[in-house]
């Protein structure tokens, strides 16, 4: 963003409960003064149907630049709506000598209001996608954990085939450590649990939040600071329950699609895959990888808590 001469359409992808809306976060500080970033959760209660989401989005526009609220009232046709609200952000970035951020988080939302009407949708996609082509002032991103390719009628990557996808993934080993030990620098880890706790998690940044907040909160309890393996297999019992988001969310919401729960009971079992289709999308989504001619969960707390509690959630 600091460097192009015309500003991209962005996609920033991810696995739920990764980081992508802290990153989201960061961006005023990173990007600095010529830019002015615009946050929109589309998940909010503000956005019930496309003309309220750009409603919403010129309010949330006003409060960011301050400028004089007014009582815009989009048309029910969207793309009308979209043809007054174009050339408003245009004037609203150059009147405030910035380049203006367009954060759409949770963005899959807004799939589910085009798709009641996918003819309408198309030529909506198609007339954000001429805006963004043809200025410079206004960048559009979309934050979610689905790329465009999955999203049909309308089909998101016809329109966006020169978006910039920027997948944000799991924490890497050296960094994971840092967040293990460094925080707190009062607590003192033997080698090995630091380690062990990378080797279950592997690096996925929630999951190491909760367990290190765990070992914290443990420390704490017995006043001491030097931690054990012990330490961490009760941590591990208290930040791998029933109702863990991540684990909770990669079964009840990304496994709903077709042959996804058989193709992880498969992996669970030590089974090659017979949907083919849905160990692509596992894999393509980071969930499963091959090793040694076998496929397995990539984070073997996730494989731990399937085995415990998925007959709970309709597995």
């Amino acid at each position: 963003m600091l460097t192009a001469r015309e500003l991209p359409l962005l996609l920033i992808q991810g696995q739920r409960r990764v980081g992508k809306t802290s990153l989201l976060n960061f961006l005023p500080t990173l990007l600095g003064a010529g830019f002015r970033v615009v946050f929109q959760d589309m998940q909010g209660a503000a956005v019930t149907s496309v003309p309220a989401w750009l409603k919403d989005l010129r309010r949330r526009v006003a409060e960011t630049l301050q400028l004089k609220p007014d009582d815009w009232g989009p048309p029910d046709d969207w793309v009308a709506a979209w043809a007054q609200l174009e050339p408003w952000l245009a004037a609203a970035a150059e009147g405030a000598h910035c380049r203006l951020i367009l954060a759409f988080d949770e963005y899959e939302t807004l799939h589910r209001y085009l798709a009641q009407d996918p003819d309408q949708g198309r030529r909506l996609l198609a007339a954000i996608r001429s805006f963004s082509q043809h200025q410079t002032q206004v960048c559009l991103l979309f934050a979610g954990a689905t790329p465009f390719s999955e999203l049909r009628h309308p089909d998101w990557s016809e329109f966006f085939v020169q978006a910039l996808r920027l997948r944000v993934d799991y924490l890497w080993r050296a960094d994971s450590l840092r967040l293990i030990t460094q925080p707190v620098p009062s607590l003192r880890y033997p080698p090995e649990v630091p380690e062990r706790l990378f080797d279950l998690t592997r690096g996925h940044p929630a999951l190491l939040q909760t367990i290190c907040k765990h070992l914290v909160d443990i420390a704490n309890r017995d006043g001491r600071r030097a931690m054990t393996m012990a330490d961490l297999d009760e941590a591990l019992a208290r930040g791998v329950d029933r109702e863990s988001p991540a684990m909770e969310r990669f079964w009840n919401e990304f496994c709903t699609a077709p042959g996804c729960r058989a193709c992880v009971e498969d992996v669970l079992a030590g089974r090659p895959p017979a949907n083919r289709a849905a160990l692509t999308r596992l894999a393509e989504h980071g969930y499963v990888i091959e090793e040694d001619g076998r496929w397995r969960l990539r984070v073997p707390l996730f494989e731990d808590w399937l085995k415990r509690y998925r007959e709970g959630f309709g597995g």
